[in-house]
């Protein structure tokens, strides 16, 4: 009971105490927040990366974290600080006496930062402890001292007491710069050649430390004198070393001065440059270039041929000019010049053409062109400067025609070309032209005399036998004269002109095959692959041919005359091949397959004759031929030519109205049966074991015959070709000996292909392709009916003297409707 009591007297006691005073009225201290760093860089911590990654954390004791603050100072401006309970005051401080830092705090939500921080001094030479920051004699680490701080703040806004913080070196490399137009040309230390303006321009990368480039942050230029500060012959130093005021503005990477879009953060115009020709010590100057990065580290040197350029300025630079058209070819000029050019009439021009001036420095501002300018000081006779329009196509029938071309750069200066064009009219008023193209060159060998066999194929000739076999000929033609209507092919006179091709209706061009362009019918119209090689020649013989000039093609080898040479097919150390359909799957054209196929096609042979193909012999056995891919050889038979086949279907079209009656085969001149009886046994020694038992002998055969169209190689490729027999009929036939036939008699003993039973082979067996013997040598053109051409594909000398007046005949009479 007494317990109870004292108990409820305790019970209102503290009841009345608490009921006396006002809820919610009682107050506690706030507790501030507290933050710590979970990871960053070690506390002073000497070579940092300029970007840093902070993580960190907080929590409040009487409540929660609202949100951090950090702020990261610059001890290099504002010195090192003493952290301590005062480190709130020390920094506002600082943000009062350094108005260049910031020192204020910067809110953040999360719990970490990528800082990029400043790392924009240079490391001195002479301490110690600096070593670390130099990398040899021309790179350093820039660096910046910071010290990081990170504090909490409440609900309240209470702070961290004391900030968590860490005090780091940051440092990294400079971006590197270099001026890459216009392109260095000189040595180290030399002065390059450029004009009184120059556009300048670079390239950069800053690497940020992780693998990552990118961009500069922003560059500037200077254009010194040669000597000023120093910088003369050297071409490399310390460019901190300048005093600031020799510089541009800072510019940002991709900025373009608003009021002049010649200056950027990647380029520069210079103009008015005193050129060398104004005294002595003038006209050389030094240009230069620094980037900077976001961390504030500058380009810390130049180096000649990176961020210096040396320039000697010559007020004598023009641009560069390069004019093309298709059969004038290219003519590049440096300075002003003029060409003279000789076309025909109704010849279409298609001129096309493009101007540098990068390798002084400048660029091309605009061209203008005109034609026949009566006053090149008036304006209105040339075009507008423009960059748009750079090509003209025109064509003239008579006359002399002039084509003007400018160019010009950012200094005004000009390169001007001229194209003079005399137009020759085809006025075709003479009947027939003979053109000795033969390279006669073994005028001591007759016809078969000599004693050594190897010469025996070339049938040999000089100037003055093939001059009298012409003659012989052609003499009784009224309208040929024997000394006005002859042109022999000279080193002097290595072509017939054009203008005197153009004055007559009909053409005998003899050619022998040396090489290629060593004739003047292959400098005039060999092939050439326009989208590979180099420039295309005129070629005025099909576009007399295209006027309605008609030509006798024969001689050794005239369609491989024209073949192309390795200078026409680019620089792949190309090899003459045939056939000559040079396309794009067969690895030799340049260009798209459409591309190679338009330039095949303008091949003379192929245009005015029909051929897609021709094949040029060779003197391998038939039994031992094998195909041997791209090298395209095929074989006239061991034993030679059974002869050249008079087909006769051309009578359809041009009946014979000479009298004329060939056999089935032409006889040969005697020297050729002479040549084969004397060289057999030379070439196939029947005590030769060797021949006896099988094995090869050694080959002989008629040399210098061409194969056109020939059907063993249609197949060969891929896709095939598609002969255009429309376009051509044949005039003569090649067809294989045999045994029974050759050269209209049986074998001999010196012939020493015996079957295993001691008998002669059948040769028609071994021709190739099987069951196909004869192969055209000489076509007529029917592209244009009422003017054939024929081209014959070996020379007329290996024929008898009778059989060649009366194939002559056929073609300059029946054909080319001439008047004996």
């Amino acid at each position: 009971m007494r317990i109870t009591s004292i108990l409820l007297l305790l019970s209102a006691v503290i009841w009345g105490a608490v009921g006396c005073e006002t809820p919610g009225t009682t107050e506690y201290a706030n507790r501030a927040p507290e933050v710590y760093l979970s990871s960053g860089p070690a506390n002073n911590a000497p070579n940092v990366n300029y970007k840093v990654h902070f993580y960190w954390n907080g929590y409040d004791p009487d409540g929660r974290v609202d949100h951090f603050e950090y702020l990261v100072t610059n001890d290099e401006v504002t010195g090192s600080l003493l952290i301590d309970e005062n480190i709130y005051d020390t920094i506002a401080a600082l943000d009062q006496s350094f108005p260049e830092v910031d020192y204020s705090w910067n809110s953040i939500e999360v719990h970490d930062t990528i800082l990029s921080v400043s790392a924009d001094s240079i490391p001195v030479q002479d301490v110690p402890e600096d070593s670390i920051y130099f990398y040899g004699s021309d790179r350093f680490l820039f660096r910046a001292h910071h010290t990081f701080f990170i504090r909490a703040v409440d609900e309240d806004g209470a702070h961290s007491t004391i900030p968590a913080h860490r005090t780091f070196t940051a440092t990294t490399i400079a971006p590197t710069v270099e001026i890459n137009h216009p392109a260095n040309v000189g040595a180290p230390g030399g002065y390059d050649n450029m004009p009184q303006d120059i556009f300048f321009q670079w390239s950069g990368r800053d690497s940020v430390g992780n693998g990552t480039i990118i961009d500069p942050d922003s560059t500037r230029f200077a254009l010194l004198q040669k000597g000023d500060y120093g910088i003369d012959t050297q071409s490399g130093g310390r460019l901190l070393d300048l005093p600031s005021s020799i510089w541009s503005k800072w510019r940002q990477w991709d900025e373009v001065d608003s009021l002049d879009t010649n200056l950027g953060g990647r380029r520069a115009l210079v103009t008015g440059l005193t050129p060398s020709s104004a005294g002595e010590g003038q006209g050389l100057y030094l240009f230069l270039v620094q980037s900077k990065d976001e961390a504030g580290a500058i380009t810390s040197h130049y180096q000649d041929g990176t961020n210096l350029r040396k320039i000697r300025v010559l007020a004598s630079l023009q641009p560069t000019v390069t004019v093309e058209e298709p059969v004038l070819g290219q003519r590049v000029s440096r300075t002003n010049q003029t060409y003279d050019f000789t076309i025909a009439e109704d010849q279409p021009l298609n001129l096309k053409w493009s101007a540098s001036a990068a390798e002084y420095g400048s660029e091309i501002t605009g061209y203008r062109f005109g034609w026949d300018i009566l006053d090149t000081t008036n304006d209105s006779e040339w075009s507008s400067w423009s960059l748009a329009n750079t090509s003209s196509q025109t064509s003239f029938v008579s006359g002399t025609h002039v084509f003007y071309l400018e160019a010009r750069d950012y200094s005004g200066t000009t390169t001007r070309v001229v194209f003079r064009l005399f137009v020759v009219p085809f006025t075709m008023e003479r009947e027939l032209l003979l053109i000795d193209d033969y390279s006669n060159v073994a005028t001591e060998i007759g016809w078969g005399t000599s004693n050594n066999p190897l010469y025996w194929g070339t049938f040999a000739h000089n100037n003055a036998q093939q001059k009298a076999f012409w003659d012989h000929i052609l003499t009784e033609y009224p309208a040929y004269d024997p000394i006005v209507d002859f042109f022999r092919v000279s080193t002097i006179n290595n072509k017939p002109p054009f203008e005197v091709v153009a004055s007559y209706k009909r053409l005998i061009w003899e050619v022998k095959e040396q090489g290629a362009t060593e004739s003047g019918l292959g400098r005039v119209a060999r092939f050439v692959d326009a989208y590979r090689g180099g420039s295309v020649p005129f070629d005025y013989l099909s576009a007399f041919m295209g006027r309605g000039g008609e030509v006798l093609l024969c001689g050794s080898a005239p369609v491989v005359a024209m073949l192309p040479g390795t200078g026409d097919m680019g620089t792949e150390g190309y090899e003459r091949k045939t056939p000559m359909a040079f396309l794009k799957h067969l690895g030799y054209s340049g260009g798209t397959a459409s591309e190679s196929v338009a330039a095949v096609q303008r091949f003379l042979p192929y245009r005015y004759f029909g051929l897609d193909a021709v094949v040029r012999g060779s003197d391998p056995a038939p039994r031992t031929f094998t195909w041997t891919g791209q090298d395209w050889t095929t074989t006239r038979t061991f034993w030679g030519l059974y002869g050249a086949g008079y087909p006769g279907n051309e009578l359809d079209v041009y009946p014979n109205t000479v009298g004329w009656a060939p056999a089935d085969t032409l006889r040969f001149r005697p020297e050729v049966y002479q040549w084969f009886t004397e060289a057999g046994p030379h070439y196939n020694d029947p005590e030769d074991f060797d021949c006896l038992d099988g094995s090869d002998p050694d080959p002989f055969g008629l040399a210098n015959v061409e194969i056109y169209n020939w059907d063993y190689f249609r197949s060969k490729f891929d896709p095939p070709l598609n002969y255009r027999t429309n376009q051509y009929i044949p005039l003569l036939t090649y067809e294989p000996a045999d045994s029974t036939t050759r050269w209209g008699s049986s074998p001999v003993h010196q012939h020493c292909w015996l079957t295993a039973a001691g008998e002669y082979f059948d040769e028609l067996k071994y021709s190739l392709p099987a069951g196909t013997h004869k192969h055209a040598i000489a076509v007529v053109s029917q592209r244009n009916p009422e003017a054939p051409s024929v081209l014959l594909g070996f020379t007329p000398y290996y024929l008898a003297q009778d059989e060649a007046q009366g194939l002559v005949d056929h073609i300059l009479i029946d054909m080319f409707g001439m008047v004996k």
